[in-house]
């Protein structure tokens, strides 16, 4: 494996909130992102080269993170942490 990729995916992002604070590895940051732009578990695991499943489990232990259910309310609280911004289409 190239020794980059596995830097990468080793690498964690932290988010300090204000009631709580959040770590996400790499692949769930990507995952989170993807997301955000309307993409799809499928999708997402064919950019990732990923299973859907695999993409799925990601999504879902960052919407535990969060204390989130929905994917909307994810992306939502994301933005709301500033882990995701929002950018205008003008």
């Amino acid at each position: 494996m190239d020794t980059t990729k596995t830097g990468l995916l080793k690498k964690r992002y932290y988010i300090k909130g204000k009631d709580r604070s959040f770590y996400f590895t790499y692949r769930e940051a990507q995952c989170l992102s993807y997301l955000a732009k309307g993409n799809s578990s499928k999708q997402i695991g064919k950019i990732l080269e990923l299973s859907p499943r695999t993409v799925q489990s990601y999504l879902d232990k960052i919407k535990n993170k969060f204390n989130c259910n929905t994917r909307s309310e994810l992306i939502q609280k994301a933005i709301e942490y500033n882990f995701l911004t929002i950018e205008s289409p003008i």
